[in-house]
């Protein structure tokens, strides 16, 4: 396997899905030879939580194959610090390392737009995702932010009749998609004048959701639901059982032990709630699409919205059976290949 540079130093963004790219082209570099071998690189910029190594796991399960059908020359992985000044140093290491297709999981928004837009300048594609960057040379990929954060609240807000105390256990404070999700939720929530929201912070970590939660439960023992942003929902189930409290709805995160906690719920006492797969397969589409416009491809539409369908009670059984294991999320790309490639792209 010819894998290069894996480093971890240790261990988010728009609210819409952008593709954004170079002058008025859709390839996301300024420069594309369909001649040049395909060294791709990964700069994720945290650890932090369960989703992300997920992440790195399918992206080199999927790199390793395509290296071994020769349609990649190497790979390499850099996992930052959660901080752009790292992230924006490996970045240009890569570069310099002679990776062309760059992938990028953001730590800012805008913070890496320089060295994005220099490395595009030099024939470099770039594809964000997730925690996507605003350069306007950049192929920036988002899961459907309005769907993952408002369609989830709304139907939160109906599942209580409108009225309660709603936590909201956000991700991290200032981190630009935790904050976009949050401002979406939010802005549901203030539509119904009988819930009353409480904000944390856990920066998608269980245990500190969890941590979170058990406070909140100490003074508020009466909360009718949870809105939370993914990577939390069976820590934050736990909480309310170790305090003996029947769980309330509480948004699936796709995570394979809140899934089957549900389903017992569901079957045990009527339990509902909503959910929504938040894929950490996205990077698949990433890659995918990267590789494809370093074969002369390009996007159809710049801002294409991917995203899996809510999960409710009359879905959650097709989601049981891919039986995932409880501490992963359900992991299939947001976009099937071949239909990436159909409806999403086009041949030169």
């Amino acid at each position: 396997m010819k894998k290069s540079g894996l480093t971890t130093l240790a261990a988010l963004s728009m609210a819409a899905a952008l593709i954004l790219s170079g002058c008025s082209s859709t390839s996301g570099s300024a420069k594309v030879s369909a001649k040049d071998p395909i060294i791709v690189g990964l700069s994720n910029s945290n650890v932090d939580s369960v989703w992300r190594p997920q992440m790195l796991k399918d992206f080199e399960a999927e790199a390793q194959k395509l290296e071994a059908a020769g349609k990649i020359d190497k790979y390499i992985i850099q996992n930052a610090d959660g901080t752009a000044p790292t992230q924006s140093q490996q970045i240009q290491t890569m570069v310099n390392q002679g990776a062309n297709l760059i992938l990028i999981d953001a730590a800012s928004a805008t913070a890496l737009n320089g060295v994005v837009d220099r490395a595009i300048d030099q024939g470099v594609t770039v594809v964000s995702f997730d925690n996507a960057i605003t350069s306007k040379k950049s192929i920036n990929m988002y899961q459907d932010e309005q769907k993952i954060s408002a369609d989830t609240a709304k139907k939160l807000a109906e599942l209580i009749g409108g009225k309660g105390t709603v936590v909201m256990m956000n991700g991290t404070a200032g981190a630009p998609l935790s904050d976009a999700r949050e401002k979406l939720a939010e802005g549901i929530f203030s539509q119904f004048p009988d819930i009353k929201v409480i904000k944390e912070y856990a920066d998608w970590n269980g245990a500190t959701a969890k941590q979170k939660m058990a406070t909140v439960l100490a003074n508020t023992p009466d909360v009718a639901a949870v809105w939370t942003q993914g990577s939390m929902a069976p820590s934050i189930a736990s909480a309310f059982t170790d305090e003996g409290v029947p769980i309330p709805p509480i948004v699936g995160d796709g995570l394979g032990g809140f899934l089957k906690t549900w389903a017992a719920e569901r079957d045990a006492r009527g339990y509902e709630t909503v959910g929504i797969v938040v894929s950490p397969a996205i990077v698949l589409d990433a890659l995918w699409a990267g590789v494809k416009i370093r074969e002369g491809w390009k996007m159809i539409d710049r801002e294409p919205i991917l995203s899996h369908d809510l999960i409710t009670n009359d879905t959650l059984g097709s989601y049981l059976e891919l039986n995932t294991p409880d501490g992963s999320h359900v992991d299939v790309p947001i976009v099937a290949e071949d239909k990436l490639y159909t409806e999403y792209m086009t041949e030169k």
